[in-house]
């Protein structure tokens, strides 16, 4: 597999992000390494695409998901200790392109704030900021804002490409285009 991203949670577990579909490893009391594999066609509830961009774990040791080809899903941290089969990821893309007006965003960077809220810098579509609400395996959002580059306007995004961002300790977001 070719891997695009690796993510450590609270729990110990690392999650590793592949073109083919998502890994979890743990090592066990025997110092033993156990892989389990999640994929676009497992389970009830599966990925949206097995071709994982990005995995990130927020504050609440819950598992974000990126993809190239139009994916953010989220398997929750009750869920990330599940066989395959029983995980239920959510699907959050939908519900943040029916919020924003559809936009199809192809997002490739994801930061959760100190207020825990999310940043999300999209391919050549600009920043996204939102709140989500998830309840059990549903969700909701609560809150969305989009910001975009404005040639008038010096002070908005240098570039809609938004590949990184960065909260730093005193709460200042630095936001990576692919324009400085």
């Amino acid at each position: 597999n070719i891997i695009w991203s690796i993510a450590f949670d609270s729990k110990g577990f690392g999650w590793i992000g592949t073109e083919n579909g998502l890994n979890r490893f743990g090592v066990g009391d025997d110092d033993k390494i156990t892989f389990t594999a999640y994929y676009k066609n497992s389970g009830t509830a599966p990925l949206t695409d097995n071709s994982i961009w990005k995995v990130y774990v927020d504050g609440n040791n819950n598992i974000w998901l990126l993809s190239f080809y139009g994916m953010l899903d989220c398997l929750l941290s009750k869920e990330a200790s599940l066989a395959p089969a029983s995980a239920k990821f959510i699907h959050l893309l939908p519900l943040l392109n029916d919020k924003l007006h559809d936009k199809n965003f192809i997002i490739l960077s994801l930061m959760e704030d100190e207020k825990k809220t999310l940043w999300a810098g999209t391919d050549k579509q600009g920043l996204l900021h939102f709140s989500i609400d998830i309840n059990e395996h549903t969700a909701n959002i609560a809150y969305a804002e989009h910001f975009v580059h404005d040639d008038i306007d010096d002070k908005s995004l240098s570039n809609n490409a938004v590949y990184s961002l960065y909260e730093d300790g005193n709460g200042v977001m630095w936001i990576g285009t692919s324009n400085g």
